[in-house]
Formats: C-alpha cells, structure tokens, sequence
C-alpha cells in the first residue's frame, strides 16, 4: 500500500491502518490542510465578539 500511494514511510501506513481500523469514521472526514479563515464580514456583531473571545 504504500508503495501504491507513494509513501516511503511505512510505519506510517501502519499506523493509519491502526487509527482506521479503531475508528472507521476517519475515513470520512478531511483533516488536511489548514482550517478555513472566518471572514469578520459575514459575521453578526455577537459572533464576532465570541470569535475573538475563544482565538
């Protein structure tokens, strides 16, 4: 498989078999890259306000 996907680690690959397995969930869901940026513009005053509140 890894040579498949082109990953020269292969305890990596071992080890996202191991989190699949336990969770198959993760397959589902993207992790990848950075979170979306919150545009201030397209939020209420209130949200605002929790937004910088939890940052």
């Amino acid at each position: 498989m890894a040579d498949h996907f082109g990953v020269t680690n292969h305890s990596q690959v071992h080890h996202w078999v191991k989190l699949y397995k336990n969770n198959p969930q993760l397959l589902y869901q993207d992790n990848r890259g950075r979170p979306a940026q919150v545009k201030p513009e397209t939020m209420t005053l209130e949200e605002q306000v929790n937004y910088l509140k939890w940052r």
